[in-house]
Parts: structure tokens; C-alpha cells; sequence
């Protein structure tokens, strides 16, 4: 097996690329969370949406069966 010439010290690309290698697999595990939340959020507004929208129809159907009594 042939020797890597690329040397290993302190400021070898190889350190770089591993350096950037675990900034970018921080960020992606930080981005995964934010994606979570945002998806918990949205299925938040979409159930307070849903309750909303059937109160309304539930304000009508009261309102016109007075309306009709």
C-alpha cells in the first residue's frame, strides 16, 4: 500500500477537511432539529386551525337554526 505524502500536522488539508467534515455534520444535526420543531409547529396551527374552522361552523348552524325557530 503506497504512503499518503499529505502530512498529517497541524495544518495539513486533511485536518481541514475533517474540521469542515464534523462543522457540517453539526450543522446538518442542528438543521434536522430546527426541521422538527417547525414540523411540530405546523401541525400545531394546522389542529388550532381545525378547531377554529369548526367552531365557526358550529356559530352558524346555532345562529340560522334560531334564526329559524
Amino acid at each position: 500500500m503506497a504512503k499518503s505524502s499529505i502530512p498529517l500536522g497541524e495544518w495539513s488539508g486533511s485536518d481541514a477537511t475533517n474540521k469542515l467534515r464534523a462543522v457540517i455534520e453539526k450543522q446538518h444535526q442542528e438543521a434536522a432539529k430546527q426541521t422538527t420543531v417547525m414540523v411540530r409547529l405546523t401541525w400545531a396551527m394546522f389542529a388550532l386551525t381545525f378547531v377554529t374552522v369548526l367552531a365557526t361552523i358550529i356559530q352558524v348552524v346555532l345562529a340560522i337554526s334560531a334564526l329559524s325557530r
